[in-house]
């Protein structure tokens, strides 16, 4: 089948064609109306045009009715050699045009679609008048046209996304100027000692820290830094002997101890 006869499967498949429920079709070209059916068996008890046109999706066939004289192997008598758009002569009563279904008037454009648009504009361009109804579904396909409500459901998704971004971004930030608050402090501390030996560790929340800092002096400072930044004053150091000592709080207090011996 060539591209235009897999169109108008597609076309048929869209309206609800299967094995069981053959589909009738009618396009118009430059003012000429075909008609034609997408049917897995011979459509020979159909009312329809002599000449009509028979498309088999599953034997891939396009054929045009000649005659109404059954043959060896069909009801009536058909041929692949055909012009798709020619007059067609209608042999008996023709029916409701409500039978059919129209192509032009089912996408939603009644201003005389051509066969080659039923897919949308050429690479050329083109206009199309009319509404143009798009499917709904979960999913499509990267070439086709997609509805306004799936991109509102796609932007909104995407939104939520930066957003959480930004919170996390500036979480981040918050962290960060945090701990550089901290860094500053401890340089700032260190750098105005002179002869300097220290030890640093972070501890739980507690209301004695109980260190351990290998300094060889019971003469030690400690400055206590919590873990948003900012400084604490503690109650008192107690030098338990050369390398270790206890540090009580008025309460709990959770952060970075740096202790620090100077000279006796």
């Amino acid at each position: 089948m060539n591209s235009l006869s897999q169109r108008l499967v597609r076309a048929a498949v869209s309206r609800g064609y299967s094995q069981a429920n053959p589909i009738l079709l009618t396009a118009d070209k430059g003012g000429l109306r075909v008609n034609l059916i997408v049917s897995s068996t011979e459509p020979h008890n159909v009312r329809s045009p002599l000449n009509l046109i028979w498309i088999n999706p599953e034997a891939e066939t396009v054929q045009k009715r000649v005659s109404r004289e059954s043959t060896e192997f069909s009801r009536h008598e058909w041929t692949e050699e055909f012009e798709f758009f020619e007059p067609q002569l209608w042999d008996e009563p023709i029916p409701d045009d409500q039978t059919f279904q129209e192509l032009n008037r089912n996408v939603g454009n009644t201003h005389n679609l051509e066969i080659e648009d039923l897919e949308g504009i050429s690479i050329y361009g083109g206009t199309m008048q009319g509404p143009l109804v798009l499917r709904q579904a979960d999913d499509y396909e990267d070439t086709e046209a997609v509805p306004k409500s799936f991109m509102y459901k796609f932007m909104s998704g995407l939104e939520a996304i930066v957003i959480s971004t930004k919170m996390q971004v500036g979480s981040l930030r918050s962290s960060i100027t945090a701990h550089a608050r901290r860094i500053t402090s401890l340089e700032l501390a260190i750098g105005s000692l002179k002869s300097v030996r220290s030890f640093s560790q972070e501890y739980e929340s507690s209301e004695q820290w109980e260190v351990e800092h290998n300094l060889d002096s019971q003469h030690v400072y400690a400055w206590i830094t919590k873990s948003d930044g900012t400084n604490v004053v503690y109650d008192r150091i107690e030098a338990v002997d050369n390398n270790n000592c206890v540090i009580h709080f008025a309460g709990p207090v959770e952060g970075l101890a740096v202790v620090v011996a100077g000279s006796p």
